[in-house]
């Protein structure tokens, strides 16, 4: 019966639309009344009055033009209206419109229909009253070749609170600036610098919000065309500050990779309470337009807490069916996500994102928080996070500003699920969520919890060999230099060579300890003459400075690009043991190897400890204190300084 059914639908659909002179009258339809499914899917009243002729349905063939139209339709006067004015329901409806998705054309009731508009799949059909608009509605949900069928709406979001960003920043191997503390929390640098050597595809990640600032300098080279859907036009310019610094994120954390961000503006400024809004007709527009592209990952910091989104999240299952990774913020009720409220992160076929502090707790303030349930699959940082400024409201001139929520942590897993797609290209969404899991910190209560999901994915965790070719598994310095690679503080010289036998230069020391450190803040400041703020170590090298580790030379310079000898590099270490608080107690004789006399005084000290710790001089006779100290020695020193103190 049902396919007989859908049959008829579809006979009744080409008799309808085929010409675009020729109009169905009643009579005509009723001629073809044999057909018992038609009539059990199309209303008394269409038999009765004739269907909505075909000349009169503006057709698009694509999303861009249709919404256009869509908007020229209602012109969004006032733009909404409530459908009960005594009742407590806040849903705003848009000028009695209803939005239709389905492959098949379908027929309307003339009378009650002012005007229609047919792009893509859907329909977006105004009609004279509400009450007509949502007997339609009941009506097109019983047509078995309809996906789905709503009115359209207005849906609200929160006031975007932010702060000035400080000038906190942190600096990776390749001298990239990253803004957000997530990217070091999730060794995100690491796997980018991994990724780089290993691959030479390119990924594009849709961004769904409220437009992007396209002459920030974190944009600079990378943005692909994206399209702005609540003014129809090719520049999705932002206007209220949330799609700029979300986008931000994913640019900051991305350096160095072939990633592209495409702004795709769908939520528009509410000029009341300068939070965002949007018509569900344009979201989906938006979103159909991100599938319809082909992108790779689509991040979505949005929702609502009502079924509101419905038709939204039925796109989330068309886009993951075609092999796009969707990313979804869990939201910041901290209320349960169940599966009949807060869309669309109740989806467990998308990956769906919590948020965390900089000391790793769950987001959680009062009244706000992040979300959680069954469906938060992995959390990431959402708090304090800097990034890119749109620079509009309160004269703000600086180019970051920090926020809070968990539209700032879904950027961060859609970086991260980036860098996943550039890896393994053919991944699905359900392959990157995996991914993501395997390599995550647990935190929370052991195990999944619905606060945390599977936790805070570490990238670096994901690397299984060494991406250079001039370093093989057979190699005495191997295990070292994989361990070292991992945890980021050495990295390869150039693309695709660590370079062991290279001597390493006095800034790349400091470098390489003050990533052991954590790379805190650091203020520049000009200590040395020969280090400038512009250059990838100047961070390390003040924050070397401030901590005695290494002091430079009585002419004021750090010495760039002299190697440094191995008592020296000891001597570095020693200190770096000392500022951390560690045990350098240890002493050994050093009067049995036959240089022994060649440690200066200035560094026996240093030396004795190291030999104690079985850093140096392990298995010889000789330390050679005045060699130079090349690569693999060091990183080799390095992991066994490690050990000693099981960091």
């Amino acid at each position: 019966m049902k396919l007989k059914r859908v049959l008829c639908v579809l006979l009744v659909g080409v008799l309808t639309f085929a010409s675009f002179s020729t109009s169905v009258s009643a009579e005509n339809i009723n001629s073809a009344s044999t057909c018992n499914a038609f009539t059990d899917s199309i209303s008394e009243s269409v038999l009765a009055q004739g269907v909505y002729e075909d000349e009169k349905v503006q057709r698009f063939n694509s999303l861009t033009d249709g919404i256009a139209a869509c908007h020229k339709l209602t012109e969004v006067q006032a733009d909404f209206n409530q459908r009960n004015a005594n009742s407590e329901s806040t849903t705003k409806h848009v000028e009695n419109c209803v939005i239709v998705k389905t492959e098949k054309d379908i027929a309307f009731d003339t009378e009650k229909v002012v005007a229609a508009v047919r792009y893509g799949e859907n329909y977006y059909i105004q009609y004279k009253t509400d009450s007509d608009a949502q007997a339609a509605v009941a009506l097109f949900e019983s047509y078995p070749t309809v996906d789905y069928a709503v009115t359209d709406r207005i849906i609200s979001c929160a006031v975007d609170e932010y702060i000035e960003g400080d000038a906190r920043t942190s600096q990776d191997s390749n001298g990239y600036v990253h803004y957000t503390w997530g990217a070091d929390a999730m060794s995100l640098p690491i796997y980018a610098d991994y990724v780089s050597r290993t691959t030479t595809g390119n990924v594009v990640v849709a961004v769904l919000d409220s437009g992007i600032k396209a002459e920030h300098e974190l944009f600079q080279g990378r943005l692909t065309q994206g399209f702005d859907f609540v003014h129809d036009d090719n520049d999705p310019r932002d206007d209220q500050g949330h799609g700029t610094h979300v986008a931000g994120i994913i640019a900051d954390c991305t350096q160095g990779l072939n990633v592209s961000i495409m702004p795709i503006k769908i939520l528009d400024i509410e000029p009341l309470t300068l939070g965002t809004q949007a018509t569900l007709a344009v979201a989906l527009a938006g979103f159909q337009y991100a599938i319809n592209q082909d992108v790779d990952v689509i991040n979505l910091s949005l929702g609502a807490s009502s079924s509101e989104y419905e038709p939204f999240c039925e796109e989330v299952d068309v886009a993951v069916s075609k092999g796009i990774t969707v990313v979804i913020a869990s939201g910041n009720e901290y209320r349960y996500i169940g599966s009949s409220n807060y869309h669309p992160a109740h989806k467990t076929n998308a990956i769906v994102t919590a948020a965390i502090d900089s000391n790793l707790q769950n987001y959680h303030t009062g009244t706000s928080g992040s979300n959680y349930g069954p469906s938060v699959d992995v959390t990431a940082p959402g708090v304090d996070v800097k990034s890119a400024f749109h620079g509009v409201f309160n004269n703000i001139n600086n180019k970051y500003v920090m926020k809070t929520g968990t539209s700032m942590a879904a950027p961060h897993i859609s970086a991260a699920a980036a860098m996943i797609k550039l890896y393994y290209p053919s991944y699905s969404c359900a392959q990157v969520e995996s991914k993501l899991k395997s390599c995550a910190k647990d935190l929370g209560a052991s195990g999944y919890d619905q606060h945390y999901g599977a936790g805070l994915p570490i990238l670096s965790n994901l690397i299984t060999s060494l991406p250079f070719y001039d370093v093989s598994s057979s190699d005495w310095f191997y295990d070292s230099v994989f361990k070292i690679y991992k945890k980021g503080y050495m990295t390869g010289r150039n693309r695709n060579y660590f370079l062991p036998s290279d001597y390493i230069k006095r800034q790349d020391v400091a470098v390489l300890l003050y990533r052991m450190a954590n790379s805190p803040f650091v203020e520049y400041r000009n200590i040395y003459s020969d280090v400038s703020s512009d250059l990838y170590f100047a961070n390390a090298a003040v924050w070397a400075y401030d901590n005695g580790i290494i002091t430079g030379y009585q002419n004021g310079t750090l010495g760039v690009d002299n190697n440094m000898i191995r008592q020296d590099f000891i001597l570095t270490l020693y200190r770096y043991a000392v500022q951390r608080g560690l045990d350098v107690t240890a002493t050994a004789n050093i009067s049995g190897y036959t240089d022994q006399a060649q440690v200066s005084q200035y560094a026996r000290n240093a030396m004795s400890w190291g030999v104690a710790k079985g850093i140096i001089g392990n298995q010889t006779t000789s330390l050679s204190p005045l060699n130079n100290s090349c690569r693999a020695e060091v990183a080799a020193m390095i992991q066994r300084f490690i050990q000693a103190y099981n960091l």
